[in-house]
């Protein structure tokens, strides 16, 4: 006769199964964060274009097509400026699209396993990036004039570019020069006034501006100096034109948060259950 089973290596077996099963997230739950990590890596594959397109695109169409989702209704030389601000803060940017993308990468490798254990380990990794973008979101949009330094920043960087009409070195700096002394409230010039181009043979044409409208057909230096009044620079302009955008633009930092945020809270939940 055939020996009968041994109740005691049935219950041995079955603490082994319970003991995996226990260890493992289901099925269900490892496809949910495959899926949602497949999203945060299309996330993270947006951000490192933006970087990317602010490094090599000459008039940044991904950019402005960004830019236009948080301000619609934005005048164009706040568009210009905040451009601007995304190319000074580009090395940044693209940081921060290559660290999301490894992390979210890992968390897709995890969630295939299902491990309960590394799931724990990476909800705490996840953790402590999202609270670190949490901090560099309330310092970029919480210190004073954070966002209008870094503006200045670049217009003084490409203000020589302008100057020397270098169309075909930065395409998009001279175009926002342009835009910046002739859109808004007023004319202005350069950054401190007319000085600021010392040297040059012409002048940009709103150096030579009365009430807003040109007053000669080719400025010249000596033309601009003899203004009455002179025409300002365009310091103050640029600080109030980025100032006034900067409560619609923290909309953006948010809504890339929001996603890992929720991400973490189902990790967490699939962790524990």
């Amino acid at each position: 006769m055939p020996d009968s089973p041994d109740p005691e290596k049935w219950k041995l077996t079955d603490s082994v199964y319970a003991k995996k099963s226990t260890s493992n997230v289901n099925k269900y739950w490892r496809v949910g964060l495959i899926l949602l990590h497949i999203c945060l890596m299309l996330e993270a594959a947006f951000i490192l274009a933006l970087g990317t397109n602010l490094k090599f695109g000459p008039t940044s169409g991904i950019v402005r097509m960004f830019i236009a989702m948080f301000l619609p209704n934005a005048p164009t030389v706040t568009v210009e400026l905040i451009i601007g601000v995304l190319v000074v803060s580009n090395p940044e940017i693209i940081a921060i699209g290559v660290v999301l993308m490894i992390v979210f990468a890992i968390g897709v490798i995890v969630s295939c396993f299902g491990n309960k254990k590394a799931l724990k380990i990476y909800a705490f990794l996840l953790g402590i990036l999202i609270l670190g973008l949490i901090i560099a979101t309330a310092i970029t949009f919480g210190k004073q004039n954070y966002l209008s330094d870094k503006a200045l920043l670049y217009m003084s960087e490409n203000l020589e570019t302008y100057k020397n009409n270098y169309h075909d070195k930065n395409q998009l700096a001279v175009a926002t020069w342009s835009t910046v002394m002739r859109e808004g409230s007023h004319y202005c010039c350069g950054l401190a006034g007319y000085k600021d181009f010392k040297g040059c043979t012409r002048m940009p044409a709103p150096c030579c501006s009365v009430d807003n409208q040109e007053a000669v057909e080719s400025c010249k230096y000596t033309t601009a100096a003899a203004m009455k009044p002179l025409v300002p620079g365009c310091v103050e302009k640029i600080i109030f034109y980025v100032n006034l955008s900067e409560p619609s633009l923290a909309v953006a930092p948010v809504s890339f948060i929001v996603p890992p945020l929720i991400v973490l809270i189902v990790v967490i939940c699939a962790a524990l259950c």
